[in-house]
């Protein structure tokens, strides 16, 4: 008990900004823009993620990135810019170049949280449950006051209390207890670059699921976004081979 009351004593800064970019700022700006955008859209923006991921990487443990690398960033960006344009053309700020920014930050702001759990957990070696678990109560709470100050409480935001808490539930099992922790384990063993590359085949679920479930229609400005982004990734991919980054 001592020993861990010395090491939050020595880490607190890092928690801090768990909390603020790991959770908080991540979610909040993701949340807020699928009221404007499809789940589709958002997934192929957050297939960005390697590359913010390689960037902090980089800033962060002085993982080296190369030509190929910023080739494959410059393809990521560009399979942006049908979505851009097409927002742009929607003409409303709250239908379209805003909502897109915002996932933009919630991006760079996970990206930005996973390397600080990575540094957390592999080397100052706190339990990936722990951090996990921490910076969700705290993020949690933020996003509370938030909805509180900014939403209509009457008593409370949930009409259907039923609904909420099923949904509520499977995301808690699905996303933060599954995911969430089991990507601060794999942190132990593979860079965050990496990792979320795997996460890349993020997009083709939220297309089939969005197109099943929400009848979201599968545009060619999505699928463009998809094949590039995956010649981006691909790029990415061989050179953390080539570096030694991955072991075969």
């Amino acid at each position: 008990t001592d020993r861990l009351i010395a090491m939050l004593k020595r880490d607190w800064r890092l928690f801090a900004q768990i909390v603020l970019f790991h959770i908080y700022i991540a979610y909040v700006c993701d949340l807020w823009s699928l009221q404007y955008i499809t789940s589709i859209e958002s997934a192929v923006i957050f297939s960005l993620s390697p590359f913010a991921a390689a960037f902090f990487s980089y800033a962060w443990f002085k993982e080296r990135m190369t030509v190929k690398k910023w080739i494959g960033l410059l393809l990521g960006i560009a399979s942006l810019f049908p979505l851009i344009y097409d927002a742009w053309q929607k003409g409303a700020q709250t239908s379209g170049i805003l909502p897109i920014s915002a996932v933009l930050v919630s991006v760079v702001s996970s990206a930005y949280g996973w390397v600080l759990v990575r540094e957390l957990v592999k080397e100052r070696n706190y339990s990936p449950l722990y951090v996990n678990g921490c910076g969700m109560i705290g993020g949690g709470i933020l996003a509370l006051l938030t909805s509180l100050v900014t939403e209509p409480w009457l008593p409370s935001p949930v009409s259907n209390w039923g609904y909420f808490a099923l949904l509520t539930i499977l995301m808690i099992v699905v996303a933060n207890i599954g995911f969430k922790n089991l990507y601060g384990y794999l942190l132990n063993y593979y860079t965050a670059t990496f990792i979320s590359f795997a996460g890349f085949t993020c997009p083709f679920f939220a297309t089939a699921f969005g197109w099943f479930f929400l009848d979201e229609p599968i545009t060619y400005d999505v699928l463009y976004a998809v094949a590039v982004v995956t010649v981006g990734l691909t790029l990415f991919y061989q050179e953390e081979l080539r570096q030694g980054y991955i072991k075969h």
